[in-house]
C-alpha cells in the first residue's frame, strides 16, 4: 500500500524509483537503509529497471494465461500526443480455482489506417502472444467508436469468424442482460 503512495504523489520517476527502493530496504534490511540512501540512479538506470518490472508484468501473464477458464477483453483506440493511434488492450482472466487475473498487457501503436481489420489484427497477435484461444473469450468490450465496430468488414467480420461467445459494442451496454451465443448488443 505504501508503494502505491508514493506511485500516486510522484511525478519524477527517478525519485520515485529512489523512494520504492529505499521503501522496500526499509522493510527488508532496514540496518542497510543509509547505505542504499546514498545510491545516486541515472535516468537510464531507471528506464531499465521499468522495462525490467514490465517484461516481468508480462512473462507472468505468459505463464498464468493458459490456466484461464476464460477471459474477457477491454479495448480502446486513441491518439497519443504525436499524433500516432494507439490501441490499449486490456484482459480479465478467470481459472479454474475462481482466481481473477487484471492486467494492462499491451498498449501498440497503431500506423497507417486505424480500420477494424487493422485493430483485429492488433488484437489477434496480442492473443497469440499471450496465447489465449478465441474459444475460451467470454467477452469483449469497446468503446463503441466507427474503427472499433467496422459493420461491413473489420473486426465485428472477423470476431464472427472467431467465434466467440458474446460481444458487446460499447460500454454503455455492460447494463444489458443477454443469453444465448453470438449476441450483438
Amino acid at each position: 500500500m505504501r508503494y502505491t503512495r508514493i506511485l500516486l504523489k510522484r511525478s519524477n520517476h527517478i525519485a520515485m524509483v529512489k523512494e520504492c527502493i529505499l521503501t522496500a530496504v526499509e522493510n527488508i534490511c532496514p540496518e542497510k537503509l543509509n547505505l542504499f540512501g546514498n545510491i545516486r540512479l541515472s535516468k537510464r538506470t531507471v528506464s531499465d529497471r521499468i522495462k525490467d518490472i514490465a517484461d516481468d508484468i508480462q512473462n507472468s501473464l505468459k505463464c498464468d494465461s493458459p490456466e484461464f477458464a476464460l477471459y474477457s477483453l477491454a479495448i480502446d483506440e486513441a491518439t497519443d500526443m504525436s499524433n500516432i493511434a494507439q490501441m490499449a488492450i486490456f484482459i480479465r482472466g478467470l481459472t479454474v480455482k475462481f482466481n481473477i487475473r487484471e492486467e494492462f498487457p499491451a498498449l501498440k501503436s497503431v500506423h497507417g489506417t486505424t480500420r477494424g481489420e487493422e485493430l483485429f489484427q492488433i488484437v489477434n497477435s496480442a492473443l497469440k502472444e499471450f496465447d489465449l484461444p478465441y474459444e475460451k473469450m467470454c467477452g469483449l468490450v469497446t468503446d463503441g467508436a466507427p474503427s472499433m465496430v467496422g459493420r461491413e468488414k473489420g473486426r465485428e467480420v472477423s470476431v464472427e469468424d472467431a467465434e466467440i461467445n458474446y460481444f458487446l459494442e460499447s460500454d454503455k451496454s455492460l447494463n444489458l442482460n443477454f443469453n444465448g451465443p453470438q449476441k450483438y448488443l
